[in-house]
């Protein structure tokens, strides 16, 4: 490993990118730096702060984060300042703008330049911490991988308070581009953006769906295809990659990480359906190899990976392997391909499942445009679990008995489907409000002697 960057160096890595002000002027992040480090308004922020950010968005947010980082403080993103229950003892954590303590300690001076939330697909979001030296790594990779050019128009709706974005955000700036951080996200925004208003676009698989409906209603011309379009922070289903090269003339490029870790694989292109691509400039996969069968995907970052806040790194992450928790293969040539995760497959009454693969094939049945698998406990009988497939079907008139015909027609299974899943900020389906919801209808079906959902 070589020896680690701090804050100077990521901002000379990013110092000749620009930020879009809301008034149409731009900034380059070497002029922001300079306001930030002589900005009286963030003096309170000591050395290992934590500061939470959850007021500022768009260019605001960009600015609010280089001003914590220029007192020593960790930015952090995702958070409500008003749950503070899962930090440790011996961090102190603060509000912006106004500096209020939302949890006190003696601050701390350590390696930590941002925390994320994450996105919670594989389970309860966590609070992930990054390095200047992740961070610094992460947007070279960025760059090397998808060479944007100097001075190109790059749109984000995705939000850089979700690890994705924040990622791609550095790598468009270490390449000098000019970025537009959008303040909330507008379907219509986006599809003008695709539509000839920018040449680079960072989104989500189902901003990528929203975008393609919103031009759908609008019927305006394509002006001129974005450049490159990654889309990240989820799985592409083939058909939606279809659908949006259709709508906006290219296809959707491919990312895949970890909030831990940052971005470690992708291409500038599309890709088949379950291809991660090959690994970043810089990420070496450690297993599983070509010709292997089936396994936890391993990789060496090269560079130490921190824990949660609150814990340990392990030994392994000390040295820069991560072990993703995802199962995938490598082909001959270095493309890795994902087949699940390990703790996607359950054991439902003796029946090993695999509810990535379950969830996949659900998303190919017509109507369906996203799909979650649970294993839950029946209501009153726990030692009995269910498999209760969560599908979302914007036309009612799906049937919830087509699509178990469409996944798994011989895998016992109850099958729910709402118009509109509730997602996270990132874009992905909120795994927890989706088991709820199906706890919640299982419940109300016992009660009535039923054990089949119906669609609603």
């Amino acid at each position: 490993m070589s020896a680690p960057r701090r804050i100077d160096d990521l901002i000379a890595l990013i110092r000749r990118g620009r930020v879009l002000l809301p008034d149409g002027r731009d900034v380059t992040i070497a002029e922001a730096w300079h306001d930030a480090e002589t900005d009286p308004a963030a003096r309170w922020i000591a050395p290992g702060d934590r500061v939470v950010l959850s007021e500022p968005a768009g260019a605001d947010l960009v600015r609010a984060t280089l001003a914590v980082w220029a007192q020593g403080g960790v930015a952090v993103f995702g958070v409500d300042p008003h749950r503070c229950g899962d930090w440790p003892a011996d961090v102190r954590v603060r509000s912006w703008p106004d500096g209020a303590v939302l949890h006190d300690a003696s601050p701390r001076t350590d390696a930590v330049a941002v925390i994320h939330t994450s996105s919670g697909t594989t389970g309860r979001p966590k609070l992930a911490r990054r390095s200047f030296e992740s961070l610094a790594a992460e947007a070279e990779r960025y760059a090397a991988c998808y060479a944007p050019a100097a001075g190109a128009r790059a749109y984000l709706a995705a939000p850089i308070t979700h690890s994705f974005a924040f990622g791609a955000m550095l790598g468009l700036l270490a390449a000098g581009c000019v970025v537009q951080v959008a303040p909330v996200f507008r379907p219509r925004a986006l599809a003008d953006a695709l539509r000839g208003g920018a040449d680079i676009v960072v989104l989500t698989p189902p901003m990528a769906r929203l975008a393609i409906e919103a031009a759908q209603e609008r019927d305006q011309p394509l002006r001129c295809a974005p450049q490159l379009v990654i889309a990240g922070a989820g799985a592409v289903p083939g058909r939606l990659d279809a659908e949006f090269r259709r709508a906006f003339g290219c296809g959707l490029a491919r990312n895949y990480g970890a909030s831990e870790t940052g971005a470690s694989f992708g291409a500038a292109q599309s890709l088949p359906e379950g291809c991660l691509g090959r690994p970043f400039r810089g990420v070496r996969v450690v297993s599983p190899r070509p010709g292997d069968h089936i396994g936890e995907l391993i990789v060496d970052l090269d560079h130490p990976i921190l824990s949660l806040e609150g814990k340990t790194a392990t030994p392994p992450m000390q040295r820069g392997l991560w072990r993703s928790g995802d199962l995938a293969e490598v082909d001959d040539d270095q493309r890795v391909w994902l087949r699940g995760r390990i703790d996607d497959r359950v054991k439902i009454n003796g029946h090993l499942i695999d509810c990535a693969a379950l969830a996949a094939q659900a998303r190919a049945a017509p109507g369906v445009s996203d799909a979650v698998a649970l294993a839950l406990p029946r209501p009153q009988r726990g030692e009995i679990h269910d498999l209760v497939l969560i599908c979302e079907c914007r036309d009612e008139a799906v049937s919830a008995a087509d699509i178990s015909l469409a996944a798994m027609p011989q895998t016992p299974m109850i099958v729910l489907t709402r118009t509109e899943f509730p997602r996270t900020a990132a874009g992905k389906p909120d795994r927890d409000q989706l088991r709820s919801f199906a706890e919640a209808r299982l419940r109300r079906g016992a009660a009535r002697g039923e054990m089949q959902g119906e669609p609603r």
